[in-house]
């Protein structure tokens, strides 16, 4: 009886370790329901044999609950469909578009989100093949943020505007440093910096959670005294708002040669604005230089409705 009992734990012990396995396999391979499904099976063997431990049987079913959780957010998540049509700019929302703007004045503000506003003026950078202005990104980033704020399941989000970087790579975090009085961007999950280089529009944004600060260059570039820069500024902000160096697990990377790329020198903003749309809601990019005559579009009745299309 005794080698019996043995043996069933043995077989217990094994299967459990076939259990973490399982999981960490499933965090690898999280695309599929199998791995969970498997995970599930294993389960229930493990607490066939361990049903004389009751302990041991406790202490299972806590961690697969608590993994299972997880990996059914995971799961969830890449069965969002993030590659969904880009919508299409349609007469309802040009028509939309002209009663909003019809007879205002190129000066006359005409959308205004949280800090930041646009005027019939900013607004016509997005017709044709203009270069955008920049309080149409600083307003557009503002109504990404306010999606953020009232959703419940996407990334938090945080969003600078266009004269952070410039300030930050002049002078430093110091320049800047009552920006974030009331504000630890620590807190979010995503923080957003578009970038102006004289000429071109980039964009730059912290992760939190993967404790990486990326760059996105829609002509290719990798700028790595932009990163250098910003990347200052959050060990700054860090020790300031955190009372701790940032880990030395941050990392930073450009992913310029992994995003759409512009085949024009017009876009670049567009680019920006849409980028940050993307990575808000860990979508997949699923656009290219073809769509930007209707993101333009897209862009300005957004702005125009106050709201995001995707929601």
């Amino acid at each position: 009886m005794r080698q019996r009992r043995t043996r069933s734990q043995a077989i217990a012990d094994a299967l459990e370790t076939q259990l973490r396995c399982d999981i960490i396999l499933a965090r690898w391979c999280y695309r599929s329901h199998a791995c969970l499904l498997r995970s599930s099976s294993t389960l229930s063997v493990v607490l066939f044999f361990s049903s004389r431990n009751s302990k041991k049987k406790s202490r299972i079913i806590i961690f697969y609950k608590k993994v299972k959780s997880r990996l059914t957010r995971i799961v969830k998540c890449f069965n969002d469909d993030s590659s969904e049509p880009i919508p299409k700019y349609d007469r309802e929302m040009e028509e939309f578009v002209r009663e909003v703007l019809e007879g205002r004045k190129d000066e006359e503000i005409v959308a205004e989100i949280g800090v930041s506003f646009v005027s019939k003026r900013n607004l016509k950078t997005l017709e044709g093949l203009k270069w955008l202005d920049g309080e149409v990104i600083n307003t557009y980033l503002q109504l990404i943020q306010r999606r953020s704020t009232n959703s419940s399941t996407l990334p938090r989000s945080y969003c600078f505007n266009t004269f952070l970087y410039d300030k930050v790579s002049k002078i430093g975090h110091s320049a800047v440093k009552r920006w974030t009085r009331k504000v630890n961007i620590f807190d979010y999950d995503l923080v957003f910096f578009p970038i102006h280089l004289g000429n071109h529009w980039t964009l730059a944004y912290a992760d939190i959670r993967k404790k990486t600060l990326r760059y996105c260059d829609s002509m290719g570039g990798k700028n790595p005294k932009c990163l250098a820069a910003l990347f200052d500024y959050l060990k700054i902000e860090s020790v300031e708002k955190t009372k701790r160096a940032l880990d030395d697990d941050w990392k930073t990377e450009s992913i310029s040669g992994k995003i759409p790329q512009q085949q024009n020198t017009n876009d670049c903003g567009v680019f920006s604005c849409v980028f940050a749309d993307y990575i808000s809601r860990d979508a997949a990019f699923n656009f290219s230089q073809a769509d930007m005559p209707n993101l333009r579009n897209l862009v300005k009745y957004e702005l125009l409705k106050g709201k995001m299309l995707k929601e």
